[in-house]
């Protein structure tokens, strides 16, 4: 389990050797405070019963985003002699109080913005579909297919999502219980099953937590010598996918980076390529300096591929 020093020892379950409780200690008052909330009656006469399940999976996502981040922060401050804060030690009270807050409010004005964005628009947009699986498992019906694909694939060998997702879920202590009304399980047929799943005492999580991930990071580690081969067929099998997605003159935009020493860009062309897309065109970002004398140095921000396709 990670703790405020962002160590990872492999446990991904519910024990931090501090009474079984994976929330970091100085978290725990904000953590009780929100289960509290979620279930008081002052909650359940604010909010319609249609979207109780979903409020209170955002509240949690929150919460998630906010110990991740004040963590994160923790990391970098050292004390006198370089040793990491332990976990409780950092922040705590008042001031997490806030940083959750913030967080809840930062939430709030994507949703609006969004909102905002759809009712400007000159059409009026059609309700969202959210399907929640591995993309490489997805199809689309003939009279389902889509105009347009905008992704950015994980990166090869940058991040280890899953692993990640894990400690910051077993960290929250999110419990959400669905609702057995019709209108509010209708709505939680679409959301995703983040809090839903069940934090064990152990590292026995779900098959779905812990296979599968594109590009990881621990897959390099594993097996070097492999990876490059075992990444071209992910990107060959997810791209099938966005091909078999996409109508007739379907256009697809696809953001990917750098990372282990994979020409990313060349693998995403050949695999669409292999899947019948069309390249269009394309841009490669790379942050750069111009020193005094005039001259252009490259910095070390990881360099970014935009590749456009179509569908004949």
């Amino acid at each position: 389990m990670a703790d405020a020093r962002g160590r990872d020892d492999g446990d991904d379950g519910g024990g931090d050797g501090d009474g079984g409780d994976a929330v970091p200690r100085a978290w725990r008052r904000v953590r009780n405070a929100l289960a509290a909330h979620a279930e008081s009656a002052r909650f359940a006469s604010e909010v319609d019963e249609s979207h109780r399940d979903r409020v209170v999976e955002a509240l949690w996502f929150c919460l998630s985003v906010a110990i991740q981040r004040t963590q994160k922060s923790q990391n970098k401050r050292r004390g006198r002699r370089g040793g990491k804060r332990r976990n409780g030690d950092g922040g705590g009270g008042d001031e997490n109080v806030e940083a959750f807050l913030k967080i809840v409010d930062e939430y709030v004005d994507r949703v609006r913005e969004f909102q905002a964005a759809c009712e400007s628009a000159p059409n009026v947009a059609p309700p969202a579909e959210i399907y929640n699986v591995d993309v490489r498992k997805f199809k689309l019906g003939d009279d389902e297919k889509v105009d347009a694909v905008l992704t950015s694939c994980p990166y090869p060998a940058v991040y280890d999502y899953l692993s990640f997702a894990r400690k910051v879920r077993a960290g929250s202590g999110a419990v959400v219980k669905k609702s057995t009304s019709s209108a509010s399980a209708s709505a939680r047929e679409a959301t995703s099953a983040y809090v839903d799943v069940v934090v064990p005492g152990d590292r026995n999580w779900p098959k779905t937590w812990m296979e599968g991930e594109i590009g990881s990071r621990k897959a390099l580690r594993s097996n070097p010598y492999e990876f490059a081969a075992v990444w071209q067929r992910e990107q060959e099998d997810w791209l099938a996918v966005v091909a078999d997605s996409l109508r007739p003159g379907g256009r697809a935009a696809i953001m990917v980076g750098d990372g282990a020493n994979i020409d990313t860009r060349k693998s995403i062309v050949a695999a669409a390529t292999k899947s019948g897309l069309l390249e269009l065109g394309g841009a490669t970002m790379k942050l750069t300096a111009t020193m005094a004398d005039g001259q252009t140095v490259y910095n070390q921000a990881r360099t970014e591929h935009l590749i456009v396709f179509r569908k004949p």
